[in-house]
C-alpha cells in the first residue's frame, strides 16, 4: 500500500508543492506540538474562508465545505495522539480544536504561533488571514 502524502505539513506536502507554503515539523514527523496544530488549523480555515477549495491526499482538487473543514479540524487531535504528542500538548490541542471547530476562528493571540509554524506564511492573503483570526 502506498502511503498518502500529507496535505498541510512538511516539504513534501500538497500545500508545499502547490503554493510553496507548509507547516514545518518541529520535533518529529506528524503533529506532536501545539504550534503544529495551530499551523494546520490556520491552513484549513484559510481554505474555507479563501479559495473554498482544497486537495485530497492524492493532490486532487475538491471543494472546501463547512462539513469538511470541521472534519479536518477535529481530526487534528487524533493525529496528534497518533504521532506521540505529550500529555500537556494533547490537552492544549484538544481544547484548541474544540474551540476552533465550534467558532471557525482562531484567537488572535495565536497568530505568532501560526507564523512560527507556517513556512512562507507571507504568501497567504492578509484579507483571508484576518477572517481566520478573530
Amino acid at each position: 500500500m502506498v502511503s498518502k502524502r500529507p496535505i498541510y505539513q512538511d516539504v513534501d506536502s500538497i500545500w508545499a508543492e502547490r503554493k510553496g507554503v507548509y507547516v514545518r515539523d518541529f520535533r518529529k514527523e506528524g503533529i506532536d506540538v501545539f504550534d503544529e496544530a495551530v499551523g494546520i488549523a490556520t491552513l484549513i480555515l484559510y481554505e474555507y474562508y479563501g479559495p473554498k477549495k482544497t486537495w485530497d491526499h492524492d493532490g486532487n482538487v475538491k471543494p472546501m465545505t463547512l462539513k469538511l473543514a470541521r472534519l479536518r479540524l477535529r481530526y487534528i487531535y487524533p493525529l496528534a495522539k497518533h504521532h506521540g504528542a505529550d500529555r500537556k500538548s494533547l490537552r492544549r490541542i484538544k481544547r484548541f480544536v474544540r474551540l476552533v471547530a465550534k467558532k471557525l476562528k482562531i484567537p488572535k493571540r495565536l497568530f505568532k504561533r501560526a507564523k512560527r509554524a507556517i513556512v512562507n506564511i507571507k504568501k497567504l492573503r492578509k484579507s483571508v488571514l484576518k477572517k481566520v483570526f478573530a
